[in-house]
């Protein structure tokens, strides 16, 4: 079965769905492409076609959940056998809900064939490998009891940056400083990929978010204004989530003071709130979850030019590796310049073994005018009052 249509009609007749209370199901066709660069030179490309199927289903007030790769019918079969046990495991939940706030008919709006992507100068040295990826497709959505089904489109994009680490000898001179430190926006939005994820309700809510308990208080430097939804420059574009739901603007921390956060249509029941729109999932993935849609943080308002404010320190402009340790830390490898005397040096290499994200982002000393964005996030860059690094020159 390689056509949505044949799929939701397969499921509208199966005999384990006509059992049930209600149910919701999700359908995305989705078609991806791949280019992968060495600087500015193209060394490979590839596309891929799936059709994903995620499926909600009610009975006796119990809940249950499913989802996979529409493959076939044996495939189909498995996700509605899965859904249904589920159901029977799981205790009545005061907060699921299917959403009523959300489209109640198709949305037409079609997304544009964007171009191949090309790296700007910036990308074009041969140590720095990018990946950029571009999925566009449909999506239906319906539920049994509403009758109806609403068809929508997507357009997701994503890229991933990396420098290729050089080879390290016993001659090369090693310093662990405490400096201030300028962090390249490119960085900086691959920072945000891990930070994202603390703003998501069902995290806050269960107490795995460093943010849980803390709304309404200032916790990061008044310097920064974290916003999803509202940055001019991503292109992403999901009209509804998968709960049929329109992503809202939210905004995030407001000089440092957490404003607000990401829900889904349960997080939301759980606070008195609608859902913001934001229970999405990539096309590669088998599962939605509560995430950022077009995550930025707003550029300062002060010099253009961070590195204008600062005489010594160092400057983190690429990253080689990337691991986060917990919900907070990080640990990377990263290539960056020295600054004397107000100018860039020679390049060195560095390391933090032990990054407190959310630590640094309380010693912010000024946010740059400069966004970019790569993907779904976006950022100027930023200069922090110091960073623990090991340097090796």
């Amino acid at each position: 079965m390689r056509d949505a249509e044949e799929i939701i009609a397969y499921l509208r007749a199966h005999p384990k769905l006509a059992a049930t209370e209600d149910y919701e199901l999700c359908v995305q066709h989705s078609t991806g492409h791949l280019w992968k660069f060495n600087g500015d030179q193209e060394t490979g490309r590839g596309s891929d076609e799936n059709i994903w199927v995620g499926l909600r289903v009610l009975q006796r007030k119990q809940p249950g959940y499913s989802s996979g790769f529409a493959s076939g019918k044996v495939a189909l079969d498995e996700i509605v056998a899965k859904a249904v046990f589920a159901s029977t495991l799981s205790d009545p939940d005061p907060w699921f809900r299917f959403p009523v706030t959300r489209q109640t008919g198709d949305i037409n709006a079609s997304v544009p064939l964007p171009p191949a992507p090309v790296p700007g100068e910036d990308l074009s040295d041969p140590q720095i490998e990018s990946s950029w990826f571009q999925w566009r497709g449909t999506g239906h959505l319906l539920r049994r009891l509403e009758k109806k089904e609403v068809r929508y489109p997507h357009y997701f994009e994503r890229c991933e940056i990396r420098h290729k680490p050089k080879l390290e000898t016993a001659e090369e001179f090693r310093e662990t400083a405490d400096s201030p430190i300028w962090v390249h926006s490119r960085v900086m939005s691959q920072w945000l990929a891990i930070i994202g994820d603390w703003f998501c309700a069902d995290r806050v809510l269960c107490g795995l978010s460093p943010l849980a308990g803390r709304k309404g208080q200032k916790i990061f430097s008044e310097s920064l204004y974290l916003k999803d939804g509202e940055n001019e420059r991503q292109r992403n574009q999901v009209p509804v989530d998968l709960e049929g739901v329109g992503p809202q603007p939210v905004q995030l921390v407001s000089a440092g003071q957490l404003e607000g956060l990401l829900h889904s249509s349960r997080t939301a029941a759980m606070e008195n709130r609608p859902s913001t729109g934001h229970y999405l999932r990539f096309p590669e993935e088998v599962e939605g979850r509560i995430r950022p849609l077009s995550l930025c943080i707003l550029p300062g308002k002060g010099q253009a030019d961070p590195l204008a404010q600062f005489d010594e320190g160092y400057t983190l402009e690429f990253l080689e590796e990337l691991s986060p340790l917990n919900q907070n830390a990080i640990a990377f490898r990263g290539v960056g310049r020295r600054i004397h005397s107000g100018r860039p040096g020679a390049w060195v290499s560095m390391r933090s073994a032990n990054c407190d994200l959310f630590a640094l982002l309380t010693r912010i000393v000024a946010v740059g005018k400069d966004l970019s964005s790569f993907g779904n996030f976006g950022s100027p860059s930023i200069l922090f009052q110091e960073m623990p690094l090991s340097i090796t020159r």
